[in-house]
């Protein structure tokens, strides 16, 4: 099966340089980009860059004249396709493709996988895979195809090109990234179209009734909390998670320096000192963290059936008056935050803060920059026959054109966009971000084969507030974001890891929970260490052990 890849590549090698020879120009005139953000200092690039002004690299040559059916897995509900089917219209015309697609319900779709590998009936190509869905199991076991950096540069020119646009190491950080423990790559994630999506929100309509500005700390916070309750009679604090409190206050821990994504990730690199934590929830800031959030709870500022609550008794309790700050998606404000705030209150109006809490401004504030990449990505089935995999990535590197870049998010232009000056905008029968009205291109059989993948134009028209968000966050001094740790591990050790993991992360989940809620009293030194001895007795030594040799070598 290598030699197989290996004669594939070479082909396509040798149509590339013919298609360099005779390529099709495209991107856009808007050469901005951010600067290298491998490092923590931030930058003020624009938010969302235009693809380079550079040539769009297709190969020529590909013979197209068979039709070529591609078999793909997709995570989500069933699309309803409910008008003319233009998508599979046109990958048939212009790449003599026919995509059969396979919709899993999200919460199905790890065991419906391992049944397709089971059964040896998986599809071509999923486009839903992620580290935290049993990737490294399904590499380990044979069931996907791997590729070395030369060649996926040799095959998609233009995905390449399309992180380097970024910043001239991005590439670099994404590939040791995605690399696995063998130096091949089994799943190929997207560029984000943003570089910030997340902030503080709050009730602006009564932090203007009662004269109060958003603070920039938490000993600022906790009296404005105050005076919120009382002024309202209700809870200023209200989070619920499916996945457990720590998923629901994890925005929370960025006060505390510790990065957003921390109940994900596990470890971190701290942005100002560089330092490597392996586990971040037996940190002395994970321990101040935790303490806040029993004030919080103890001093009825924060609803308490926490554990348990669900995202309808949240939402229910805001559209009854409570819930003032919160962290979440500026998106979210008109479409979701006010409707429910204004059930009670008409007038009521949420905003997000442009200013990041910290627990001590000596120490910096902190922000989510998102990771450069989705989480979802495509994986290859070993199984996959060599033509399949050769039209699947010709179709992909279009995709990562200015053209397939557009067809992606906008449609057809006439029948779903059109040209204002120099910018693409939906028609009015199209459903938009700022709309959410109308036909979705999905209505028109259109499947996003690189999900997240979106044409410029869609935050320039439709979200400027992610571009506001970029500029009023990044090169700001005594700002900082996190990035999340590489770490490649071993096949022996992700299975020891996974063992440990399971065990440490529902005794941290248990203790959080007794913490908050004051069963045993986090600020009692003898808990806490109490807390950490268990911890150890699960192996929280050799978690770490692993993780920083992982670290290590990866870096």
């Amino acid at each position: 099966m290598k030699k197989s890849i290996k004669v594939l590549v070479m082909t396509l090698a040798m149509l590339l340089v013919l298609g360099l020879m005779a390529a099709c120009g495209g991107g856009n005139d808007n050469n901005d980009a951010p600067a290298d953000t491998t490092t923590p200092a931030a930058t003020d690039a624009p938010a969302t860059p235009a693809p380079a002004d550079t040539t769009d690299v297709e190969p020529a040559g590909i013979d197209l004249s068979e039709t070529v059916t591609i078999t793909v897995t997709r995570r989500g509900g069933a699309r309803d396709v409910n008008q003319h089917d233009y998508f599979a219209e046109y990958v048939l015309e212009r790449f003599n493709v026919i995509f059969e697609v396979t919709d899993i319900p999200n919460a199905d779709y790890i065991t419906r996988m391992n049944l397709m590998f089971a059964s040896g009936d998986e599809d071509h190509v999923s486009i839903a895979h992620r580290p935290d869905f049993m990737l490294n199991d399904w590499v380990e076991q044979g069931h996907l195809r791997g590729f070395t950096r030369q060649e996926l540069e040799m095959l998609m020119p233009n995905y390449i090109e399309h992180w380097n646009e970024v910043g001239p190491d991005v590439w670099d950080i994404v590939w040791n990234t995605i690399m696995h423990s063998d130096g091949l790559a089994y799943y190929l994630p997207h560029r984000r179209p943003h570089a910030m999506n997340m902030s503080w929100m709050y009730r602006a309509d009564l932090f203007e009734e009662l004269n109060l500005e958003f603070p920039d700390t938490i000993d600022e916070l906790i009296p404005i909390l105050h005076q919120l309750q009382a002024h309202t009679g209700g809870f200023p604090i209200v989070e619920a998670d499916p996945d457990g409190p720590i998923w629901a206050f994890q925005g929370w821990m960025q006060i505390f320096g510790m990065p957003e994504l921390g109940a994900r990730d596990l470890s971190m690199i701290h942005p100002v000192t560089g330092e490597f934590e392996p586990y971040i929830f037996t940190t002395d800031a994970f321990r101040r963290y935790t303490s806040f959030l029993n004030y919080l709870h103890d001093s009825g500022l924060m609803w308490p059936e926490f554990i348990t609550g669900t995202a309808e008794q949240r939402n229910s309790l805001q559209s009854r008056n409570n819930r003032f700050v919160q962290w979440g998606w500026p998106e979210q404000i008109p479409t979701i935050q006010n409707e429910l705030s204004q059930e009670y209150d008409p007038n009521a109006r949420w905003e997000w803060a442009t200013v990041m809490l910290t627990e001590d401004p000596a120490n910096g504030h902190f922000f989510k920059r998102d990771p450069f990449h989705t989480a979802d990505g495509v994986g290859i089935s070993i199984d996959a026959p060599d033509y399949v995999v050769e039209r699947w990535f010709y179709f992909m590197n279009w995709l990562y054109s200015d053209e397939g870049m557009t067809f992606n998010s906008f449609g057809i232009e006439g029948t779903h966009f059109e040209w204002v000056g120099d910018e693409r905008h939906f028609l009015d029968h199209m459903t938009n971000p700022a709309d959410p009205g109308g036909y979705g291109l999905v209505n028109f059989g259109f499947v996003s084969m690189a999900g997240g993948l979106h044409h410029p134009d869609i935050n320039r028209v439709y979200r400027p507030w992610m571009i506001d968000l970029h500029n009023t966050f990044y090169g700001r001094d005594n700002y900082f974001f996190h990035l999340a740790p590489i770490m490649r591990f071993t096949a022996e050790e992700t299975r020891e890891l996974a063992q440990i993991q399971t065990l440490l992360n529902q005794t941290r989940d248990e203790y959080f929970s007794r913490f908050i809620v004051g069963q045993i009293d986090i600020n009692n030194d003898a808990h806490w260490q109490e807390y950490i001895d268990t911890m150890n007795a699960l192996g929280l030594d050799r978690f770490k052990e692993i993780r920083s040799a992982a670290f290590e070598r990866s870096n």
